[in-house]
């Protein structure tokens, strides 16, 4: 049952890892695709995060992240998405064989 606190309702928080929010200007990398789609990242853990974009229509349900200037790339996969939000959890990178 959420919170009630100052009048309005709290909802329980149900993640079993905070996440750390952040406001991080981030690329999504579509493969054999162009351009990149320009996002920020809201909030993130060592396990996936919250990506704001203008509009998530036609984002596929994997691509890459890069951010911090290109320093870290991670495989994506999508959870859920709203109009101009998407929850992803980062994929395990493939073995090199």
């Amino acid at each position: 049952m959420p919170e009630r606190r100052g009048g309005e309702a709290k909802q329980a928080e149900r993640r079993a890892v905070k996440r750390t929010h952040i406001a991080r200007n981030a690329k999504i990398i579509v493969p054999r695709r162009s351009p990149v789609i320009f996002c920020t990242v809201e909030n993130i853990t060592g396990g996936g995060a919250c990506l704001k974009l203008a509009s998530t229509f036609g984002v596929p349900e994997t691509f890459d992240l890069t951010f911090e200037h290109g320093r870290t790339r991670r495989p994506c996969r999508v959870i859920w998405r709203t109009r101009d939000k998407l929850g992803v959890a980062f994929a395990v990178a493939r073995a090199e064989a």
